[in-house]
């Protein structure tokens, strides 16, 4: 069985792509405000597992252990992590929550925004 880092470094290429499509569309303000809002740390805790993954506009990093002062904590069972690493839909991350499989934390005000956007991203 694949290990986080591992499943989450594969999403990594595709991530950034997206990435970077979105900021070449909405343009030079887009990106001038983005650099006030990276870097965002984000750490995956799993039962045998921690993983962060911190997107700042030079890319994504992916790096076992988790970082310090993280934005987001994504606590969780891991194979519904995996799950929905391999099938982002609005309901299975709606079912994870709701069954108690994956709870996402703000740590901070950033950490609130990100959440706050994620909920959009899985209520469409």
């Amino acid at each position: 069985m694949k290990s986080l880092t591992v499943l989450l470094s594969e999403k990594k290429p595709a991530w950034e792509e997206l990435m970077r499509k979105e900021i070449e569309k909405r343009g030079l303000a887009f990106r001038f405000m983005l650099k006030f809002f990276l870097p965002v740390k984000v750490n995956f805790v799993t039962q045998g597992e921690q993983v962060a993954v911190v997107v700042d506009l030079g890319g994504i990093d992916i790096t076992e252990g988790g970082v310090p002062d993280p934005d987001v904590v994504v606590y969780g069972d891991r194979d519904a992590l995996v799950s929905l690493l391999e099938d982002p839909s609005a309901i299975a991350y709606q079912e994870a929550v709701e069954q108690g499989a994956i709870s996402l934390e703000a740590k901070t005000l950033k950490g609130k925004q990100v959440l706050s956007q994620l909920e959009k991203f899985f209520s469409t």
